[in-house]
C-alpha cells in the first residue's frame, strides 16, 4: 500500500490503483473538484517521492535535512525557488533535487502575498545537493570529429553558443565543424551546466598527384599541410617518416601519408605506377655501306625511332631505317622504343667505306 507521512509521522496508509502511469503526480493544497478528492488545508514543503519502502524512523530522521540523491529517490521538491511571501509571479516551475529531472510545474497559485505563495521552510542544509551536475566528456576535438558529452542529471536539453564551431545533438553528441571554441550548455528546469569545447583545425594534407617510374627507378614523395608525417606501407621506402621520402617499388603501389598537427591528423594518398621497359629485338640489315650508297636496317619491334650517333659519317631516316653513307668511318646506329615513358635501345655499328668511283 501507499503511505503518507506528515512531519515525519505516518498519518495515512491506503491502497491506490494507477489507471495511467503517464498521468502527472499532483501535490496540492486544496481539492480537485473534478476528481472528488478530499481537500487538504495546510502548507506543503519538502515533498519526496521514493520507489522503495521507508520506515517512520527513516522519514523522521531526514525530515529536516536535505536528502542525498539516490536511485530510490524518484523526485525531491524543496519549494525554495521563490521568496517567502514575495512577488514570485515569474516562476512557473520548481526544481527536482533528486537528479532525475522531474521538474514540477506550478498551477493555480497567486505567487504573491501570503495566501497562495512560497513560504519559509524549516529545512536545514545537512547534505549538499547540486542539481547542476558537471558536463563530462572530451572537451577538445578536431574539426570533423565527434565527441559524446554527458550529464548525470537527466531530463535536460543541450545547446551550443556557437553551432558554426561546434553543434550538439539531443543526445549530447558534439560535432566539430570549424576551428574555435563554443560553450556547451546542459539546461534543466532550474539549472544550467556549461563547458567550453575547443575545436582544433584538421590539417589539410596533400601528397600531390600520382607519379610513374620505370622498373628499377625511384620516385620522390612529398607531403605538405601538417607538422609531422608518417608513410605506409613501408615497402620500398627510404624512410617512413618525414615530409619527403623516396619510393622504389617493384610493382605499382599506393602510399598513404598521415599528417599531424597538434592532436589532429588527416591523410592523403599517392600512387607510384611502375612501368616495365619494352623488349626490343636486334637490328638487322647491311652494316657495311659505301659512301653515297644506302642500306635499310630493320627491327622486329615496331614503333621505334632510328638515330645516328655520327650523322657526319652516316645518316638514317628516323622512321624508315634507311642508312646513307656520308664519309669513311664508323657510326653507331640506335633504334629506340618507348612505352609509357620507359625506353629500350638496340644498337649496331655501321661501317662506311670508299665507293669504287672514289667518292
Amino acid at each position: 500500500g501507499s503511505k503518507i507521512y506528515y512531519d515525519g509521522a505516518l498519518v495515512l496508509t491506503f491502497t491506490m490503483s494507477v489507471a495511467s502511469q503517464g498521468t502527472a503526480l499532483a501535490v496540492a493544497n486544496g481539492s480537485d473538484g473534478s476528481m472528488g478528492f478530499q481537500s487538504f488545508a495546510g502548507d506543503i514543503d519538502e515533498v519526496r517521492v521514493w520507489n522503495t519502502i521507508k520506515t517512520a524512523s527513516e522519514i523522521a530522521a531526514s525530515m529536516n535535512c536535505d536528502v542525498p540523491q539516490s536511485a530510490a529517490l524518484v523526485a525531491n521538491y524543496r519549494f525554495n525557488e521563490g521568496v517567502a511571501g514575495g512577488t514570485n509571479t515569474s516562476l512557473s516551475k520548481v526544481a527536482d533535487y533528486s537528479g532525475k529531472g522531474n521538474c514540477g510545474t506550478i498551477y493555480d497559485m497567486a505567487l504573491t502575498g501570503g495566501a497562495s505563495n512560497f513560504i519559509s521552510g524549516a529545512i536545514a542544509t545537512c547534505n549538499s545537493i547540486n542539481i547542476s551536475a558537471a558536463i563530462t566528456g572530451t572537451m577538445s576535438l578536431c574539426a570533423g570529429a565527434t565527441s559524446t558529452l554527458s550529464n548525470s542529471t537527466v531530463g535536460g536539453t543541450w545547446s551550443s553558443s556557437n553551432p558554426t564551431v561546434a553543434s550538439i545533438g539531443t543526445s549530447g553528441v558534439v560535432t566539430g565543424n570549424t576551428a574555435g571554441t563554443a560553450t556547451i550548455s546542459y539546461t534543466t528546469c532550474f539549472s544550467t551546466a556549461t563547458a567550453v569545447v575547443t575545436i582544433n583545425a584538421t590539417p589539410d594534407v596533400s601528397a600531390g598527384s600520382g607519379v610513374a617510374v620505370c622498373t628499377g627507378n625511384s620516385a620522390t614523395l612529398t607531403a605538405t599541410g601538417a607538422s609531422t608525417y608518417v608513410w605506409t606501407p613501408s615497402t620500398a621506402l627510404s624512410a617512413t617518416t618525414g615530409a619527403t621520402v623516396s619510393a622504389s617499388p617493384t610493382i605499382t603501389t599506393t602510399y598513404t601519408v598521415v599528417g599531424t598537427t597538434g592532436s589532429c591528423s588527416a591523410s592523403a594518398t599517392k600512387t607510384v605506377t611502375v612501368n616495365a621497359y619494352p623488349t626490343v629485338g636486334s637490328i638487322t640489315g647491311t652494316t657495311s655501306i659505301a659512301t653515297g650508297s644506302t642500306a635499310t636496317l630493320s627491327n622486329s619491334t615496331g614503333g621505334g625511332v632510328w638515330t645516328s650517333a655520327s650523322p657526319s659519317i652516316a645518316t638514317i631516316g628516323s622512321t624508315s631505317g634507311v642508312v646513307t653513307g656520308v664519309t669513311i668511318g664508323n657510326a653507331t646506329i640506335s633504334y629506340t622504343v618507348t612505352t609509357n615513358g620507359c625506353a629500350t635501345t638496340a644498337t649496331t655499328n655501321v661501317t662506311i667505306f670508299a665507293s669504287e668511283n672514289g667518292i
